[in-house]
């Protein structure tokens, strides 16, 4: 469930996300705000912070390490709680014609608390995180 709010350039958004497939539990809850310009008829950007919470559950899912996952990969037993993360996400598009776009989006963002202490993130991965991506987008 999301809810958006729009004031001039900025959009702010919360929503509550938790998966109906089965293979994570709990929720997390999302908060953001987007700052958009539309530079000329063809270029739009957008530049905004975000933050999440895991619940305990989700993070568990996601962070946790059973005692049967220890002992195949070598990482330690780890029962984590709950976590926040926080990031900022920018975006770039570029309308083609009516219907396509393309878009470019960057990103960090910097896990905290249980999730940054569990052994998937301090001893393989990294609490910072950044992502670029490139799509293209076709409106009906």
């Amino acid at each position: 469930m999301r809810v958006a709010y729009n004031h001039d350039a900025w959009l702010y958004s919360a929503a509550v996300q938790s998966p109906f497939t089965g293979d994570v539990d709990g929720y997390q809850v999302v908060l953001k705000a987007r700052w958009r310009n539309q530079f000329s008829d063809q270029w739009f950007a957008s530049l905004g912070p975000n933050l999440t919470y895991s619940s305990d559950d989700w993070t568990d899912d996601r962070f946790g390490i059973s005692d049967t996952e220890s002992a195949r990969s070598g990482l330690a037993s780890y029962s984590p709680d709950g976590y926040a993360r926080y990031g900022l996400t920018g975006s770039l598009t570029y309308s083609l014609s009516a219907q396509w776009s393309v878009t470019a989006t960057a990103g960090v963002s910097q896990l905290t608390g249980d999730a940054e202490d569990s052994p998937i993130v301090s001893d393989i991965g990294e609490a910072t995180q950044a992502y670029t991506g490139v799509f293209m987008s076709y409106r009906f």
